[in-house]
């Protein structure tokens, strides 16, 4: 029941995307510096990004809202500690090898850099 007045509410949207939009309004309007976007696809978040925010978007293949092509399931192709924030949104499903993938994360975040998945 709840579930059905969450869909309703939300303009149509499942629970999971409602939840998720939810986080994001929260979280990404106080990310400042470089953000890396992973798989950011179509992107319908972008609008909440902070102004101070600089956002490489980025996904498997290139688009028309696509800066760089990145496949999150190899070495991400960036020099050590250049991003303020890295962000995976919805996307946790497509990585085939999870601990490479947060070790490259970790390597070019800043010291004080944050994921957000």
């Amino acid at each position: 029941m709840v579930a059905r007045f969450l869909y309703a509410i939300s303009g149509g949207k499942t629970l999971y995307r409602f939840l998720t939009e939810e986080a994001l309004r929260r979280e990404l309007p106080f990310l400042q510096g470089s953000v890396l976007d992973l798989a950011s696809g179509a992107g319908s978040y972008r609008r909440l990004f902070s102004p101070g925010a600089t956002v490489l978007r980025t996904d498997y293949r290139l688009s028309q809202d696509i800066q760089q092509v990145v496949d999150c399931n190899r070495l991400f192709p960036f020099p050590d500690k250049i991003f303020d924030a890295v962000l995976l949104v919805n996307a946790l499903y497509i990585l085939e090898n999870r601990p490479q993938f947060w070790r490259e994360a970790r390597r070019i975040l800043k010291q004080i850099g944050r994921a957000h998945v």
